[in-house]
């Protein structure tokens, strides 16, 4: 009892606009340069919501094909280990048979799952790098004017 007030009593004290640092300001949040700022160039905002789709469509596929794995991996181990046709369990005791179907039939849902996050990411993956694709070229293509000094002049190059 006496350790849970003291924990009280010190989330009041240090980490709640109660106690101490209440007054204190926020700091600024720090940005990426994964993030475009709001007044920052429509070209470079296309660039960096192509690379957002790209992380995000990645991070869908690559779990989506994680969760297949293991739940097919699961499902053809209790294939694997059973004579019978499909679900039917025939060298299972009867006990242990409704655990195994309901486990069987979860990995089986679990395996769908993961195939339409897999394909879900894919679509992401492939809208995010159009996107990302338009946008360097938009970059590549935008005016843009270099001053280079040369053997006793000076040379101006550029887009226009």
């Amino acid at each position: 009892m006496r350790a849970t007030a003291g924990f009280v009593v010190a989330i009041v004290a240090f980490g709640s606009p109660v106690g101490a640092h209440a007054a204190a300001k926020a700091p600024a949040v720090a940005r990426s340069s994964l993030h475009a700022p709001a007044d920052a160039d429509p070209i470079d905002r296309r660039v960096a919501r192509g690379r957002k789709l790209l992380i995000g469509g990645g991070v869908v596929a690559g779990t989506g094909l994680l969760l297949g794995t293991i739940a097919f991996s699961v499902l053809g181990g209790i294939h694997a280990g059973n004579p019978g046709d499909g679900l039917t369990l025939e060298s299972i005791d009867a006990r242990d048979r409704q655990r195994t179907l309901n486990l069987a039939r979860g990995m089986e849902g679990l395996g769908y799952a993961s195939v339409a996050m897999l394909l879900s990411g894919v679509a992401v993956l492939a809208v995010g790098g159009a996107t990302y694709r338009k946008g360097l070229r938009a970059q590549r293509e935008r005016a843009h004017v270099s001053v280079a000094p040369g053997l006793g002049s000076l040379s101006l190059v550029g887009r226009f």
